[in-house]
């Protein structure tokens, strides 16, 4: 092994250009996810395509654009590896947590081959392992220090534009939103094919009058979740600055002339308004798990940093008792749950749900798991009527990794996130050398001020659905990005100069970050971010990052250089032809459906949604929306092929209630298929048995049959949920829906007669 120097300037420039082109990925990475709602769940391209205002948008394509960053990567990968073979040397870094993403990924992608959706759970899981591989590649990449610095700068970038985009949707575009609704509501809720009081419209009404940001996704508490660690890096890098531009304006003061400005305290004057605006947006959000953790890291970094030498010489001593806290914490509240089936208040009390029904799927399936991105679908199995909601994630990183990846699987991961934590808090025994600003004026520094905030447009415009008509969409997401280049440009300016020295963060930045690191990862007990690729690449990214500033020896493996970058692009090949290309044609083909709505070419929309689900033949979306399609036509002759492609949508994802829902619908409307549809309702029933509203349309199916007695039992099975939800349950029945429940029972009772 050799030790490398952490210095400034490299005097070997052979790889300068392929490791530059890999940060820049990631670079790209960070921000594209981070502007897109991507979510831990799939869902239609169709869904939300908003008709009824006259206007049809574009539907997103968040799973292209996740296997998109997921190849990009792995691609920044191949450059960086073959970087460093062209210094004809091969030095791994954190070699360790290299070891242990490896295994994790190859347990997680069997996971993925046995799972019931294998598109969704192969897209999840190049978004898992990509965001962990980006953050082990941070740690090489910015162990140059203008790499690290330009990430740094980044993330405390994307936290002012973050910030004002969420202040933006409370004070300004929720008013409006709110107004809007209240002026054509019915029409909103009939494009959308929604009763007033279903259960849909109201959790739609209660989101939509709740004046909290959301910044690019569709829940205030991922955006909180986010502000910490973007936060903390801007809070970081502002008192790093102060600390330079003060002794370095005392030590020029007799040079200056009487009235002349000190242009690098200016610049810190300017970045000093970005953790206000940051915290008052994380405030606003009004989650209070994500402001505790907030102030939590707020508190741990004071201390760090006031006894930093103390706890720098017994750091083992004091990881070891804040794990021991964090685990008596932990088990008072399991003891808490296990005892009253319930914590302490009602949020908290439904994430209890979640979190025993994530260990009853873990338990049952303790190998491998219900698969990367399988939660959702296994979780309806295991829901209880006080659950209410059947929710895509657990809400706990911890539990999530066990019902998706297996006991054994969870533990890789687990160890995955406890060894960034390990290496986050772990103290150093030197720092690297001191950057100077003034001296490295560079012209990539201004060029990042461009091409970032660019790649936030591209993204929005490629993937996000802002295209075409929803020139609104264009209009606001150059609005977001031109705030970006300005913050950017705040945080790189050093007087007179535009420099990434000037987002050196050393002694300061490096601290609090960790602690937001960690913060965020707590907040992650209650919440999903981990999950959410747009805030775990700030994590992973961030944790790369902060790891870097060690200048540990590293594992020296010069003589497999070439074959690392071999097996590295051939890995890299493989996951572009087999997983990255079949979405690709898919979603081409579906952005091809909706032009042709938008002719009003019925045939053609059909023709395309066809070649989507053909294109893409693990993809049970495809294949739901195309029957889908089929049956909405009206027309018998399209009945059949409806029925063979919801059929195809239950064999490439058997466990999903809504695939045989469909099929029992196509069947219903199908002559003489009555028999065969119940057969398809009652699988329905089976996976998602806690269903009020499928309970009482499987019981008017087997009515229409002549069943009166397991009419009457499903009957009575859905009038027992309904009396298990709390009494201010949106899920509940109202009255209308009620007397005719009851009505369908007296049905049921008079049949048996």
């Amino acid at each position: 092994m050799t030790r490398i120097a952490n210095s400034i300037d490299d005097p070997d420039k052979r790889g300068r250009i392929p490791h530059g082109i890999a940060m820049a990925l990631l670079l790209a990475t960070l921000v594209g996810r981070a502007a897109l709602p991507e979510m831990p769940f799939r869902t239609s391209p169709f869904i939300g395509l908003d008709s009824g205002s006259g206007t049809l948008l574009r539907p997103n394509h968040i799973d292209l654009a996740s296997m998109t960053f997921g190849a990009a990567v792995f691609l920044a990968g191949v450059l960086w590896f073959a970087g460093e073979a062209r210094r004809r040397r091969l030095h791994i870094r954190a070699g360790w947590l290299g070891v242990m993403i490896a295994i994790f990924a190859v347990w997680s992608l069997v996971s993925a081959l046995r799972a019931g959706d294998r598109r969704g759970a192969l897209v999840f899981w190049t978004n898992q392992v990509g965001l962990m591989f980006a953050g082990w590649l941070a740690i090489q990449l910015c162990a140059r220090p203008k790499h690290r610095a330009v990430l740094l700068a980044v993330l405390a970038a994307m936290g002012v534009m973050l910030a004002m985009v969420g202040l933006r949707q409370v004070f300004i575009d929720a008013p409006q939103r709110i107004a809007d609704f209240e002026a054509r509501s019915a029409e909103i809720l009939t494009a959308r094919r929604w009763s007033p009081d279903s259960p849909e419209a109201i959790a739609f009404k209660e989101r939509l009058f709740k004046s909290v940001p959301l910044g690019f996704f569709s829940l205030a508490n991922v955006f909180a979740s986010l502000m910490i660690v973007l936060t903390a890096a801007l809070a970081g890098l502002v008192i790093d600055r102060w600390r330079k531009v003060l002794p370095a304006r005392k030590a020029n003061a007799r040079l200056r002339k009487r009235g002349e400005i000190h242009l690098p305290t200016l610049s810190a004057v300017v970045m000093t308004a970005g953790p206000p605006l940051c915290i008052v947006a994380l405030v606003l959000a009004v989650s209070r798990g994500a402001t505790a953790a907030a102030a939590a890291a707020g508190l741990a970094a004071a201390v760090v940093l006031r006894f930093r030498a103390h706890l720098a010489a017994h750091w083992r001593r004091w990881m070891l008792v804040t794990v021991l806290l964090i685990g008596v914490g932990s088990a008072g509240v399991i003891a808490h749950g296990l005892k009253h089936d319930s914590l302490i208040v009602k949020t908290m009390t439904f994430r209890w749900y979640y979190w025993t029904a994530g260990a009853q799927i873990a338990a049952d399936e303790p190998l491998w798991g219900a698969g990367p991105g399988g939660f959702g679908s296994a979780y309806e199995a295991y829901r209880r009527p006080a659950g209410e909601e059947a929710v895509k994630t657990p809400h706990n990183f911890i539990i999530h990794a066990a019902a998706q990846y297996g006991l054994v699987g969870a533990l890789w991961y687990l160890g995955v996130v406890g060894m960034v934590l390990w290496g986050l808090f772990r103290p150093m025994d030197n720092y690297p050398e001191h950057l100077d600003p003034a001296r490295r004026s560079d012209r990539s520094s201004i060029a990042m001020i461009v091409w970032i905030p660019l790649i936030l447009v591209v993204c929005q415009c490629v993937f996000g659905g802002a295209r075409g008509q929803g020139g609104g969409l264009v209009f606001g997401s150059v609005e977001t990005a031109v705030i970006l280049a300005i913050a950017l440009a705040m945080i790189l300016w050093w007087g007179p100069v535009f420099s990434a020295a000037a987002a050196e963060g050393r002694e300061v930045t490096r601290v609090v970050l960790a602690c937001g690191l960690g913060a965020f990862v707590a907040h992650n007990t209650v919440s999903f971010s981990l999950w959410m690729p747009g805030a775990a690449a700030a994590f992973w990214l961030g944790s790369g990052a902060v790891m870097s500033f060690r200048s540990a020896t590293p594992l020296n493996i010069t003589p497999l250089r070439w074959s690392a970058v071999s097996a590295a692009a051939i890995g890299t090949l493989a996951i572009i032809v087999l997983l990255w290309l079949p979405v690709a044609r898919r979603s081409w083909a579906t952005e091809m459906v909706v032009d042709s709505l938008i002719a009003r070419d019925g045939e053609a929309a059909l023709v395309w949604a066809r070649r989507a689900a053909h294109y893409d033949s693990l993809d049970p979306i495809a294949a739901a929306d195309i029957a889908r399609l089929l049956h909405e036509t009206g027309r018998k002759s399209d009945l059949e092929e409806a029925r063979l492609w919801a059929i195809e949508a239950i064999r490439r994802c058997p466990q999903n209630s809504s695939n045989h829902r469909l099929a029992a619908g196509v069947l219903l409307s199908t002559e003489g298929k009555l028999a065969e549809a119940i057969k398809h309702m009652e699988n329905a029933v089976q996976r998602d048995p806690q269903s009020l509203n499928m309970r009482i349309e499987f019981a008017e199916m087997l009515l229409s049959a002549g069943m009166g007695l397991r009419a009457g039992e499903q009957l009575k099975t859905a009038e027992r949920i309904h009396n298990a939800l709390p009494d201010d349950s949106i899920f509940r029945l109202r009255a209308e829906a009620l007397a005719e429940l009851q009505a369908l029972k007296a049905r049921a009772d008079d049949m048996e007669r």
